[in-house]
């Protein structure tokens, strides 16, 4: 599942370009890394059947090994950011998205 956790320092304001990260971490689970037998610092594609994000992988002791984590920061070039990947579904709470329902697969680049 995909999970996006807000960063305490990012401000829901502007960001310049310059500014901007090249490209998103995800932080997966250590036992998930080890599997795909990736390393920190692996460029990986973030994907299901609406589109694919191309992101740094990064292992995490927190993350538990059925969610990739993502801060909903912007990237460079983003072309829409996480949105890309998040289907419309609305949540059974109420009329708001059901963002942390979004299924993503991972692939070694």
């Amino acid at each position: 599942y995909l999970v996006m956790v807000k960063k305490r320092s990012f401000l829901n304001s502007q960001l310049l370009r310059e500014d901007a990260e090249p490209y998103p971490i995800v932080y997966l689970s250590h036992h998930v890394m080890a599997r795909e037998g990736l390393k920190d610092g692996d460029h990986i594609w973030l994907y299901n059947s609406l589109d694919r994000i191309e992101v740094i992988a990064k292992s995490s002791e927190k993350t538990r090994s059925d969610v990739a984590e993502l801060s909903p920061s912007m990237w460079r070039d983003d072309r829409g950011g996480i949105n890309r990947l998040r289907p419309a579904l609305l949540s059974d709470l109420g009329p708001t998205a059901a963002v942390n329902e979004t299924k993503v697969k991972i692939k070694k680049m």
